[in-house]
């Protein structure tokens, strides 16, 4: 039984304040040197709630040219390096997209993402090597990482390997299986989508037309009780348009912590149990952020 404490925040809400990749320690730059060197890698993933509960279980497939394959018992994202395909299984509907890799920065998979991305960590302000823990499969060193908001993530990294083998992300642990890099890339083939009988495409929907006004609407009704001005929990308040914009990209609702934290197959907020916000809601706000996030 892992007896691990609860940390608060995801890799995906990093701030602005960067330091660089040199600044790691050198089993972090191991980790993301081996992965960035590997022409493919594969996993079996148990993540689990902190709190309890029955764990989900992923698979994960990466090959380099942006190929990638992650699949639940509820979703399944892949990608052939040119298209990417979202399968809810649940619903029996897909959505189709140009590729993309925001998928494998998500909270569940987000300890590999140095495979495609060699500056994955770049966002980390503050490592402290925590020391040996006794992990399914074997030991591994844990290491924690400060965030620029100064919440704190950790890292299982592999006494063999020299690769994470698990991590701990906000309410979840997170601790992989049959992992295993190669020198040789994945067949084209395992990343092709085929619909299941009778899967509804679901088409993109129009730009929405949300104002900055109906998007604040939303994130106090949701999300003010945390992250307000008297306090800004994460350092980030949604009383201003200046408070919610220290976690927005204009015009890139993707890379935009605030929309990241809100959507995914698991999202961040709001905390606390809350119902994730409804489908409408997230799509305005997208829209609200694709089209420039304006004051207005």
């Amino acid at each position: 039984m892992l007896k691990l404490l609860a940390v608060s925040s995801l890799a995906t809400l990093f701030g602005a304040a960067l330091i660089t990749q040199t600044d790691a320690p050198a089993i972090i730059k191991s980790h993301v040197a081996t992965l960035h060197a590997a022409k493919s890698f594969k996993a079996e993933l148990m993540l689990r709630k902190l709190s309890g509960g029955s764990p989900d279980k992923e698979t994960v497939s990466y090959s380099k040219d942006g190929m990638f394959k992650i699949e639940s018992a509820k979703s399944l994202a892949v990608s052939d390096g040119k298209t990417v395909w979202i399968l809810n299984k649940e619903a029996n509907t897909y959505t189709e997209a140009p590729a993309s890799l925001a998928r494998t920065k998500e909270s569940d998979v987000w300890a590999w993402a140095a495979f495609f991305n060699e500056e994955a960590f770049k966002g980390v302000k503050e490592y402290s090597v925590k020391g040996s823990r006794n992990l399914p499969g074997g030991p591994a060193t844990e290491v924690s990482m400060k965030l620029a908001n100064d919440k704190e993530v950790s890292l299982f990294i592999d006494s063999k390997t020299g690769v994470a083998k698990g991590a701990m992300n906000g309410d979840w642990i997170i601790i992989g299986s049959n992992i295993s890099m190669s020198k040789d890339a994945v067949d084209a083939k395992d990343f092709a989508f085929a619909a299941p009988a009778g899967a509804k495409k679901e088409e993109p929907k129009p730009v929405s037309g949300a104002s900055f006004a109906d998007v604040q609407k939303i994130l106090v009704a949701n999300c003010q009780g945390c992250h307000n001005d008297g306090n800004p929990k994460g350092r980030f308040s949604v009383d201003s348009y200046a408070g919610i914009m220290r976690k927005v990209t204009a015009g890139d609702a993707a890379n935009s912590a605030l929309y990241r934290s809100i959507s995914g197959p698991r999202p961040k907020m709001p905390a606390g149990g809350a119902a994730p916000l409804s489908k409408a809601d997230q799509d305005s706000i997208a829209g609200w952020i694709n089209a420039g996030a304006k004051n207005e």
